[in-house]
C-alpha cells in the first residue's frame, strides 16, 4: 500500500528539528519502527511532550538550572531551551 504523499514546504531549520526528533525517539525506543513520517512525527511529538511532562513534574527547579545549563554548555541556546520546556 503506497502512502499519501503530501507536497508542503518547510524551512530548513524545523526540518532539521523534526529529524532530531525522530532520531532521539528511536534511541529511546529501540523496538519501535520508526520512519520519517508524519505517524512517526507525531508520535515522537506525543512521547516528547510526556516525557517532558513527566520532568517538570519530578525535577526541582535546581535540577531543571543544572540539566539546562548542560544544555547550554553544549551549545544549544538558551531560547531554545526554554521555549521547549515552558517558561520556568
Amino acid at each position: 500500500m503506497k502512502s499519501k504523499q503530501v507536497k508542503q514546504d518547510v524551512p530548513q531549520d524545523v526540518f532539521n528539528q523534526w529529524i532530531d526528533l525522530l532520531i532521539m525517539y528511536k534511541r529511546n525506543n529501540l523496538d519501535k519502527n520508526v520512519t520519517i513520517s508524519m505517524k512517526s512525527l507525531n508520535e515522537a511529538m506525543e512521547w516528547f511532550n510526556t516525557m517532558k511532562e513527566n520532568f517538570m513534574k519530578n525535577s526541582s527547579k535546581d535540577d531543571i538550572k543544572q540539566v539546562t545549563d548542560q544544555l547550554v554548555e553544549n551549545g544549544i541556546e538558551k531560547n531554545k531551551i526554554n521555549k521547549a520546556l515552558g517558561s520556568l
